[in-house]
């Protein structure tokens, strides 16, 4: 789970929609010829915003990386941005106990008037650790915690925080069917330059379709001091082939102001058998 700034370089927004109904369109054309896969279940934390409650079984490694883009604009800065690659690897250490290490490549472009500045490097490297804290019990959600921590000594100098970094979040999900599902997230994070966190409200709707295809439709904002309330909407699918690998893709929009703040996402997860 990381805010980075909305990626772009750009395709435009209709090109976007046309490329998002096309791998909609195969990925219910593949779903036909897999109603009768059986297969286990992924965990994955790619894709959607907010981050599931449920840790990796233990001794799992599960590597999960992808592609993002975007465009954020606030007054007269306007930030364009390709994450060539975003890595988080996730160790389950116990049946209620996983560690992350995360990191990613990208590429931005600060535009300030008629001036602008180009990056391109690593991002900070960050650690984190989810523990599973209670089942869902009735109307009682499924409940995790998770901590991340940036660290200020690798990547990028304008990327990586000046200080340590911490985030911390509330996860819960409920089961409303044997498709439907809802999770919500409750958080805040530090950038490691100011003593004012960002604070992070998501609410994520899912739904699987069959054994392999599912979507999400999400809600989040994000808080501070700075900048006030941003609200998000942001929806995708995801595909997993056989017991190991899942392909997703997602996209969405800034709702205060939807023309110039928007991002794009498309991944994959492996797990590695045991």
């Amino acid at each position: 789970m990381n805010y980075k700034k909305q990626y772009s370089m750009i395709p435009q927004r209709n090109q976007i929609l046309k490329y998002f109904l096309l791998v909609i369109l195969l990925f219910n054309v593949i779903a036909i010829h897999s109603q009768n896969e059986e297969t286990q279940d992924i965990l994955s934390d790619r894709g959607s915003y907010s981050t599931s409650p449920f840790v990796l079984p233990s001794k799992v490694l599960q590597i999960e990386s992808g592609f993002s883009f975007g465009k954020s604009k606030n007054e007269n800065i306007t930030v364009k941005s390709l994450l060539y690659n975003s890595i988080l690897i996730r160790y389950g250490l116990s049946s209620n106990t996983e560690i992350r290490l995360q990191t990613g490549y990208e590429r931005t472009n600060t535009g300030i008037g008629y001036q602008s500045l180009e990056e391109i490097g690593f991002n900070p490297l960050s650690i984190g650790l989810k523990l599973f804290i209670s089942k869902e019990k009735g109307v009682l959600p499924a409940i995790s915690f998770l901590g991340n921590l940036k660290l200020p000594y690798f990547g990028n100098k304008n990327f990586k925080p000046v200080n340590f970094a911490p985030a911390f979040f509330l996860l819960m999900e409920n089961d409303l069917s044997e498709r439907f599902s809802l999770n919500y997230n409750l958080g805040m994070e530090w950038d490691g330059k100011s003593a004012d966190p960002i604070e992070f409200l998501a609410f994520s709707l899912g739904y699987s379709i069959n054994d392999n295809l599912s979507y999400f439709i999400e809600n989040y904002y994000l808080f501070s001091d700075n900048n006030g309330r941003d609200t998000f909407i942001d929806a995708g699918f995801a595909y997993q082939v056989g017991n190991n690998i899942q392909f997703d893709i997602s996209g969405g929009i800034n709702l205060i102001n939807s023309k110039n703040n928007y991002m794009g996402n498309v991944g994959f997860l492996w797990r590695l058998p045991k």
